[in-house]
């Protein structure tokens, strides 16, 4: 999977903000280190996934939202909006849930940018 862009195509033009959660390399040999090591980075892959699939759900209200600004659809504009808010509160959510892995897992995982 290649690396996301931040999104572009968003109300007012802001941003969603785009971090990864990456494993850091551990030198070990340890059967039981590394079986922990891959779940770990699993983990960190099902979260950067569910982040991508907000940003892509964010686009697609975007689509819908300016499909209906453009018709004249003032109310569909608007629940258009308060889904983008919506989703918006859940994408804060999941990036604040991540630095806290990041922070309490220091030693084993680190955020990034996009």
């Amino acid at each position: 999977m290649g690396k996301p862009t931040e999104e572009k195509n968003s109300p007012a033009g802001a941003a969603v903000t785009l971090k990864r959660l990456e494993l850091k390399p551990v030198e070990t040999d340890n059967p039981d280190t590394l079986r922990i090591l891959k779940q770990t980075g699993q983990a960190c892959e099902r979260l950067n996934n569910y982040l991508l699939d907000f940003r892509e759900t964010i686009a697609i209200l975007n689509e819908n939202l300016q499909a209906r600004a453009g018709n004249g659809d003032r109310a569909g504009a608007g629940e258009a909006e308060e889904s983008i808010a919506f989703v918006r509160t859940r994408v804060d959510e999941v990036l604040k849930d991540m630095e806290a892995i990041a922070r309490d897992m220091a030693f084993l995982v680190e955020l990034k940018e996009g």
